[in-house]
């Protein structure tokens, strides 16, 4: 064996001895996240078993803010023996040759030879959430009582599984690591299934909300097990909160609001209350209600701005019921009397069943209507509309609408060009402060033409809100005939 061959084979086994991984990367001084470039990528893939890696552009804002969540997220996963790696996408081009990124940033998981691409939103808690599912911490084994106790207390919904059914354990597993919204855990120890009473080989839901406990017995595979955990792990009670507020108003699902103070004494009275009043309004026994069901838990800007839009006083109308309902027209229902089951489940069959009469809103009737333009409130709107045998075309507009001020305009001058027709009135109603039964607003502006004797079928205006167009339509579905004074163009 030659000198240098002698040489590079001792040199080789040197570096082999003590080589250490970090020499061969860089990490950021401010944060300790771990550089990795094009040229060392494999490595990394190679030498970490579970590496967290944050694809991104300096360039890009919504990297950066990514990026500043990022490493929130690292400060709680401290000790977890997990590793975190950062790649600039700009200063590394051809990373996209090594594996596929469809759009930055990109968080990818790299275990133990599998990738695993977090999906999710970006968000501090469910990335957590998501890497400790994804790096073998799916559950928590609890062995002894103190364990169970303090793993169950410290968490809204905790999931456990008793028993040692090595086959269960595995479906349950790879269901744990699946969910990341909940925490799991297991349990083999007989003391500590005797403490919670459950039986062997069961699945347990502790909440600290509604039933507080939902137990699953003789277990027979890992769907019925989802299914169950689906089902029971959501409460029939929303929050008044953005989440609620879409789900009525945008996507038009009834709604009961029980207004409640949420540092009072009696909130968990209520709270279970309402919860009581919604097992009675459950469908086919899969935990979906008739109406939601919601509760203030939290009294803040957004909660009053809602509210007043809702037209209930914050701070005369605590405690107290109502009911929200766009599923047709927008109208509200007040309940009256004593906050009790009993009164709150006639109020709601009363509902369903059309026997209560909607709340109402109108403005000030007005001292003075003697303007070319009629101006119509909620309790005129019955009277001068509907009950009078002449055409009346009106415009609904809301003063917050871009289309406000060009509509009220050329209604003003549509009226004077037909100001000499007794048997058309043009009218506008503010829509935001007025409700008629039985009157659907889409949207504003919206514009209906009334014709007499048919009042009941409007026609909508779909035009541009011009002078001319408004003309042609109004003579289009005119009852009687329509003449035009010329003093304007």
């Amino acid at each position: 064996m030659s000198k240098l061959f002698k040489f590079i084979f001792y040199f080789t086994l040197f570096n082999i001895a003590f080589y250490k991984p970090n020499q061969i990367f860089t990490f950021d001084k401010e944060d300790g996240i771990m550089y990795i470039t094009e040229f060392n990528y494999d490595k990394a893939l190679l030498l970490f078993n579970n590496l967290v890696v944050f694809f991104y552009f300096t360039e890009s804002k919504n990297c950066m803010n990514g990026l500043s969540i990022f490493k929130k997220a690292i400060l709680k996963l401290k000790d977890k023996n997990i590793t975190f790696a950062k790649i600039k996408i700009s200063e590394n081009n051809n990373i996209s040759y090594k594996t596929l990124l469809e759009g930055f940033p990109t968080i990818k998981i790299f275990v133990n030879g599998t990738t695993i691409l977090y999906d999710r939103e970006l968000k501090e808690d469910d990335l957590v959430k998501f890497i400790l599912k994804k790096t073998g911490r799916a559950t928590t084994k609890l062995n002894t009582i103190k364990e169970s106790e303090k793993f169950i207390n410290e968490n809204n919904v905790s999931i456990v599984y008793f028993g040692n059914d090595l086959n269960l354990i595995k479906l349950y597993t790879k269901l744990a690591e699946n969910i990341i919204e909940f925490q799991f855990a297991i349990s083999t120890k007989n003391e500590v299934i005797k403490k919670y009473k459950a039986e062997n080989e069961s699945l347990v839901i502790f909440k600290k909300f509604d039933d507080k406990r939902n137990d699953l017995k003789n277990i027979n595979n890992e769907r019925e097990m989802e299914s169950f955990i689906l089902n029971h792990t959501k409460s029939n009670i929303l929050s008044f909160n953005e989440q609620a507020v879409h789900l009525i108003f945008n996507l038009k699902k009834p709604g009961l609001i029980l207004y409640v103070d949420p540092q009072s004494e009696k909130y968990e009275y209520y709270r279970e209350l309402i919860y009581n009043v919604s097992k009675h309004f459950i469908i086919n026994n899969n935990q979906t209600v008739e109406i939601l069901f919601v509760i203030t838990d939290s009294i803040d800007e957004y909660v009053e701005r809602i509210s007043e839009y809702i037209e209930v006083d914050i701070k005369k109308e605590i405690p107290s019921v109502k009911i929200v309902d766009l599923s047709v027209v927008y109208r509200k229902y007040y309940m009256e009397g004593e906050i009790n089951e009993e009164n709150i489940i006639k109020f709601i069959n009363d509902w369903k069943n059309k026997k209560l009469k909607p709340i109402l809103s109108s403005e000030d009737e007005p001292e003075k209507n003697d303007g070319l333009v009629y101006k119509l409130v909620g309790t005129t709107f019955e009277s001068e509309v509907i009950n009078k045998d002449n055409d009346v075309l009106v415009n609904f507009y809301a003063t917050w609408e871009d289309n406000f001020k060009n509509y009220k305009l050329n209604f003003y001058y549509l009226a004077e060009k037909v100001k000499n027709n007794k048997k058309l009135v043009i009218a506008e109603m503010d829509g935001t402060k007025n409700e008629v039964e039985c009157l659907r607003l889409d949207g504003f502006p919206t514009v209906k033409f009334y014709p007499a004797g048919k009042k009941n079928n409007p026609i909508d205006y779909e035009g541009k809100p011009n002078v001319k167009d408004l003309l042609k339509f109004i003579n289009q579905h005119a009852t009687y005939p329509i003449s035009i004074a010329e003093n304007r163009k």
